[in-house]
This record gives C-alpha cells, structure tokens and sequence, in this order.
C-alpha cells in the first residue's frame, strides 16, 4: 500500500440493493494486491455490505441483517445512506449487499490503494 491520498486502481461496479443478498459480485484491482476500496451509497436506506476473498468465488458470499451479539451478528458492515468510504476488504473481493425488508439502495464499489 502506499502513502498517498486514495486513488482507483480498477473499474466501478454497481450493486442495485434489495431485501434479497444480491449475488456475489467480484471487484477486481488492477494490481493484485488492491485491498481498499471506495464504497458510495447512492440511496437513502442502509445497506449492508459483506465481502469475500477470491476463493469464495462468489456463491459463498451473503450478507446478512445483523439483528445483535453473539449469536445474532451476521456477515454485514452498514453502509449508511448518501456514505461515501474507504474500506480494507480482501484483495479482488466479491461482494453482497442486502437492504431491510421492503426497502432499497445502490452501491457502488471501486477498488484502489491509499489513505
């Protein structure tokens, strides 16, 4: 990773968001080692985000509605409406998102390296 301010190392990709776990989707680098990637949610509902390395090949990858701790946490980083972010996930991750029952969003992933 370098120092330098974040800049997008690989195509875009869009998730249209619903109360279903989208398919897993891969966001691949142009560089192998790509591990941040810029997250917008373009919406105004939650979304909930969850990633998977390059061996799930994406049919392991489901997010799911977190409803507590412990036995009730789930595989799902929210995604707040109109956030734009910088995450760490796993180099050409794939990706799932999910919205509460009856509601929607998009996101879009980006991936790249930098602060």
């Amino acid at each position: 990773m370098s120092i330098q301010s974040w800049g997008a190392k690989g195509n875009t990709a869009k998730i249209a968001v619903t109360q279903s776990a989208s398919t897993g989707v891969q966001v691949p680098g142009t560089n192998f080692d790509c591990t941040q990637y810029l997250v917008k949610n373009t919406g105004s509902n939650i979304a909930y985000l969850a990633a998977g390395d390059n061996s799930a090949k994406g049919s392991a990858v489901a997010a799911v509605i977190p409803t507590g701790s412990g036995a009730n946490s789930a595989n799902g980083v929210p995604i707040i409406p109109n956030e734009v972010a910088v995450y760490t996930f796993p180099p050409n991750a794939y990706f799932s998102a999910i919205c509460d029952a009856g509601l929607t969003t998009t996101l879009w992933l980006t991936p790249g390296e930098g602060m």
